[in-house]
């Protein structure tokens, strides 16, 4: 099966993209990255160091910095809630 992933690895879509790595049935074509549980920049740079730490050449292509539709949120608020920030 080939797959690319569109993604805002925090550790979620992390460990999406590592089974999805080692899974000898997928090949893994690629990965966009895109606003949501981190900024697209900091997306951009987990999956950069995923694909490094696993040892393949899985191209990277960094996708939007925003929502193109509904109002954007702050990153942390969207992913984990404003309580658990103060934990």
């Amino acid at each position: 099966m080939k797959l690319i992933i569109d993604t805002d690895p925090g550790v979620d879509d992390a460990l999406a993209i590592l089974y999805a790595a080692a899974d000898p049935e997928i090949e893994l074509l690629g990965l966009t990255t895109v606003f949501g549980n981190v900024t697209v920049a900091q997306a951009t740079r987990n999956a950069l160091h995923l694909v490094e730490r696993i040892g393949r050449d899985v191209p990277v292509a960094q996708g939007a910095a925003q929502p193109l539709v509904l109002p954007p949120l702050h990153p942390r608020t969207t992913f984990m809630g404003p309580k658990a920030l103060a934990r």
